[in-house]
């Protein structure tokens, strides 16, 4: 350092602005660097697919180290919402902690699929079908270029919530309350439309009274296109996020006029039956202790 002052017989150096230019390359030189995963799911540039605890190479599962950090071969990715000086934020990353991979259940798939058809009915079959189709949305959009919206509607207590909150059990673990899409602003919704790649979203209570901006939001989630915003980052120019996800939205009421136009993008599973004997109110329950315990 090139500079001292005296106070009371201490000394006390100064450094220079090239000294902590010095000091900042060696501790960045010795920092490893990592791609921060801002989407979770499906990262196709690197053929992983990204949980909020960790990332599948494959078949083989990297949890994430105290830092929020999984290594696959030489490169390096930054989950935040495990990171340790995250922890304390409980409004940020909600997502990022309940999209987690975990081994908790014994079921095979063929057992849970046969569960939830002996639940649900046909529902459930159709539902299985979107839920693969979902998984290899990337795949399904290079070829097509869109992807239809499962629509659950019916009465109160029909089941159609619930059929919902089973395909979402595959990915999020815990109570997590699906958006309302005539409750919450655009904005929530297209983020939430846009957090995960090649998984589910679930957005619930549709009406028919929605605005005509949550309508065209729908309407342009068949062409995977989401919010269009000002990217202030970047010239101030005018981007459209991406939709990666499979969605579902469920109501009481079904899509009519005047949403032909959005009619024509869904594919309807209708819910008719309220009244349940105590054996399928039993196979419901057990269910939902498997969907409880995880099933990612």
């Amino acid at each position: 350092f090139k500079t001292r002052t005296e106070t009371a017989g201490n000394y006390i150096w100064e450094a220079t602005q090239s000294e902590l230019t010095q000091l900042k390359k060696y501790l960045y030189d010795d920092t490893p660097s990592a791609d921060e995963v801002k989407q979770l799911g499906w990262q196709k540039r690197w053929n992983i697919y990204a949980w909020g605890n960790g990332c599948l190479d494959g078949n083989n599962f990297v949890p994430a180290d105290k830092y929020g950090i999984v290594k696959i071969g030489e490169h390096r990715f930054y989950l935040p919402g495990m990171a340790a000086d995250t922890e304390t934020n409980t409004q940020a990353y909600m997502l990022d902690r309940r999209f987690t991979y975990g081994q908790t259940n014994e079921i095979t798939l063929r057992e849970y699929a046969q569960k939830l058809i002996n639940v649900f009915g046909d529902n459930a079959k159709v539902s299985l079908c979107f839920l693969v189709a979902t998984l290899f949305k990337d795949i399904v959009t290079g070829v097509t270029t869109q992807f239809p919206i499962l629509n659950l509607f019916g009465p109160k207590g029909s089941g159609k919530s619930e059929l919902g909150h089973s395909l979402s059990s595959f990915f999020v673990t815990g109570a997590f309350d699906a958006p309302n899409i005539s409750g919450s602003t655009k904005a929530a919704l297209a983020e939430a439309v846009a957090e995960v790649s090649n998984a589910i979203v679930h957005l619930e209570e549709f009406r028919q009274d929605i605005d005509i901006d949550r309508r065209e939001f729908l309407k342009a989630i068949w062409d995977c296109q989401g919010r269009s915003k000002m990217d202030m980052d970047n010239n101030k120019k005018r981007i459209t996020t991406a939709v990666d996800s499979g969605v579902i939205i469920s109501g009481q009421q079904m899509l009519t006029h005047p949403h032909i136009a959005l009619f024509n993008r869904v594919v309807f599973l209708p819910f008719s039956k309220t009244i349940f004997s105590d054996a399928e109110r039993v196979a419901f329950d057990e269910l939902k202790r498997i969907e409880r315990r995880g099933l990612s």
